[in-house]
């Protein structure tokens, strides 16, 4: 399917994106749906039926998360996730940062990190903005609700 980019200025794309931002649009590589509001405003395009499409954060870094898998193995970290349990996570957290509470693209936090002893299973990760993950650094905090998890 050929696609192509759609003549937005970065505002418009913005303004489309806020509007839409919990509406679902299929990822245009791995055809799995993706949450509007967790789109780069450039990520997004038009396919040839019309409809717009994106690209999930997975396919649009697919080098950060083998970066991820590589440095779990050289951690000797037990355990990994797949994109349907990380993205079951973000959705049982309404997509959700769990620091901030703010809906933005969300990276995955080990909450034990790797350098501790942590694994790299699903049971060890919660959902943080960029910011937020990156003001926690090595420190270990867990800000899941406890109430929350199953």
């Amino acid at each position: 399917m050929k696609h192509q980019k759609i003549d937005w200025s970065f505002k418009e794309a913005v303004e489309f994106i806020t509007e839409n931002i919990n509406a679902y649009i299929p990822c245009r590589k791995c055809e799995q749906l993706v949450r509007i509001g967790d789109l780069h405003p450039y990520a997004l395009c038009q396919g040839s039926d019309g409809n717009i499409l994106g690209i999930c954060t997975i396919c649009a870094a697919p080098g950060k998360r083998k970066e991820q898998r590589r440095r779990a193995r050289e951690q000797n970290a037990i355990g990994s996730f797949t994109a349907e349990e990380w993205n079951a996570l973000c959705d049982r957290y309404d997509y959700r940062c769990l620091c901030c509470r703010e809906q933005k693209a969300l990276t995955a936090d080990h909450v034990i990190p790797l350098h501790l002893g942590g694994s790299n299973r699903i049971s060890n990760i919660q959902p943080l903005c960029l910011s937020c993950n990156s003001k926690k650094g090595l420190r270990m905090v867990d800000y899941r609700p406890m109430w929350r998890i199953r």
